[in-house]
C-alpha cells in the first residue's frame, strides 16, 4: 500500500521528465591520468604553500611559436583546436592533435608551435601556489 501511494505521489514528477531525458546516460571519459609529464619525467611533489588553481584558454595563431619558457607548477591541458608541436630544449618533441591531452613538463625549458592549418587553441589547468608565477620566460 505504501509503495502504491509513493508511486502515485511521484507520478507527476516523472511526467515532467521527457522520455528523451530519461534514456540519456551520463558519460565519463578519463582523458589522462599520470604521475609523469609527457616526456616521461616524474612530476614533482606539490608545494606546502596556499594552493591556487588557474585555468587558461590559450589561442596560438597558426605558424606562431611561443618563446622558450618553463612552468614551476604542475599543469595539464587538452588541445581544443588546431595542431600544436611542443619541443624541449633537449629536442624531445610532442605533436598534439585535437582532443589530445598533455601533462606538461615542469621546470624544463620548452616551446610550442601552432603547426596546423588553423590557430591552435588549448585549455590548460595549473595546480599552482598563490603569488607564484605559472610560467617563466627565458
Amino acid at each position: 500500500m505504501k509503495n502504491s501511494f509513493l508511486a502515485l505521489c511521484l507520478l507527476p514528477l516523472f511526467a515532467c521528465v521527457s522520455t528523451e531525458q530519461t534514456n540519456r546516460e551520463i558519460k565519463v571519459v578519463e582523458v589522462v591520468k599520470s604521475s609523469n609529464s609527457w616526456n616521461g619525467t616524474k612530476l614533482p611533489l606539490y608545494p606546502q604553500d596556499q594552493p591556487e588553481v588557474t585555468v587558461l584558454r590559450i589561442t596560438i595563431p597558426k605558424g606562431v611559436t611561443l618563446p622558450m619558457h618553463q612552468h614551476p607548477v604542475i599543469n595539464v591541458g587538452v588541445l581544443l583546436k588546431g595542431e600544436l608541436t611542443v619541443k624541449t630544449k633537449e629536442g624531445e618533441t610532442l605533436l598534439m592533435k585535437v582532443g589530445d591531452p598533455i601533462v606538461e613538463v615542469v621546470d624544463t625549458w620548452h616551446l610550442g608551435t601552432s603547426t596546423g592549418t588553423e590557430d591552435a587553441e588549448i585549455i590548460v589547468f595549473y595546480a599552482g601556489v598563490k603569488d607564484k608565477p605559472l610560467t617563466i620566460k627565458r
